[in-house]
């Protein structure tokens, strides 16, 4: 489990409260997605429909580690 960074965190609440998704310019990426993506925290896809535009999806390990988070 990553010690998260409270960017990390604020995203990964952000996705948690706009239930589980969010999407964002394909131009901006938080340089900490990577890191959620390999822990596998949070998955992405592109959005067929605005291809400038990437879905982030919140995934059941980052359900975890937001939940194991928030009980410190």
């Amino acid at each position: 489990m990553l010690r998260l960074a409270k960017d990390e965190i604020a995203f990964l609440r952000w996705l948690h409260t706009n239930g589980g998704q969010g999407t964002f310019s394909a131009l901006v990426k938080p340089s900490f997605v990577e890191r959620m993506i390999a822990a596998k925290y949070v998955a992405t896809e592109a959005d067929a429909c605005r291809p400038d535009t990437v879905r982030y999806q919140l995934t059941e390990n980052g359900r975890e580690a937001l939940g194991l988070h928030e009980k410190r």
